[in-house]
C-alpha cells in the first residue's frame, strides 16, 4: 500500500513539474515572438526564432498532456455513458483506458524510432538558418511516455473502482 502511495507521488510530481515546464514554456514562445517581431520592424530580424519557437511550442503541448489526464481533463464524450446502465458504462470507460493505452503505446514506438532515425541523421529543419529537430522529436517521445503512464495509472484506477471479473479473477477495492 505504501509503495502505492509513493509512486502516485512521484508521478503527480512529475506532471506537476512538466505541466509547470509547459507553461514556462509559453512565456519563452512569447519572449521569441515578440524579439522576432522587433526586430522585424527595425528591419533587423533575428534567422531562427520562429521555428526556435515551433520547436518550444511542440514541448509545451506535450509536456502538458499528462498532467491533463491525471485531472481527467480531456475530452470526453458522457452522454452516452450517462445513458447507459453505469456497470456497462464503466466497463467501457476501461475499455476505453485499455484502447487508448495499446493506441498511445504503438504512437509512443513510432515516434521513438523516428526521433532516434533523426538523432542518427542529424535530421534538420530547411530555412535560413538550419535547426536539427530531434530535440523536439524527443521532447513528444518523453510529453508521450508520461501520458502513457498516466493512462495505466487511471485505469488501475477505474479497475479498483468496481468489480471486475476477467479470466475467473475478481479485482475488488
Amino acid at each position: 500500500m505504501k509503495g502505492r502511495l509513493i509512486v502516485k507521488h512521484i508521478l503527480k510530481s512529475i506532471n506537476h513539474f512538466l505541466a509547470e515546464s509547459s507553461g514556462w514554456l509559453l512565456m519563452v514562445i512569447m519572449t521569441l515572438l515578440i524579439i522576432d517581431f522587433m526586430g522585424r520592424a527595425f528591419s533587423k530580424p533575428i534567422q531562427g526564432l520562429s521555428e526556435l519557437s515551433i520547436f518550444v511550442l511542440v514541448a509545451a503541448v506535450y509536456f502538458g498532456m499528462s498532467n491533463c489526464e491525471e485531472s481527467y481533463g480531456h475530452i470526453r464524450v458522457k452522454i452516452l455513458v450517462s445513458k447507459l446502465p453505469k456497470k456497462v458504462g464503466k466497463f467501457l470507460n476501461i475499455f476505453a483506458y485499455a484502447l487508448a493505452i495499446i493506441t498511445i503505446f504503438i504512437c509512443i514506438w513510432a515516434i521513438g524510432l523516428d526521433a532516434i532515425d533523426s538523432f542518427i541523421s542529424k535530421e534538420k529543419v530547411a530555412g535560413t538558418l538550419p535547426m536539427v529537430i530531434y530535440p523536439a522529436k524527443f521532447t513528444v517521445v518523453i510529453g508521450t511516455f508520461f501520458y502513457l503512464i498516466q493512462l495505466v495509472s487511471n485505469l488501475l484506477i477505474n479497475l479498483k473502482l468496481i468489480k471486475l471479473k476477467i479470466f475467473s479473477i475478481t479485482l475488488t477495492n
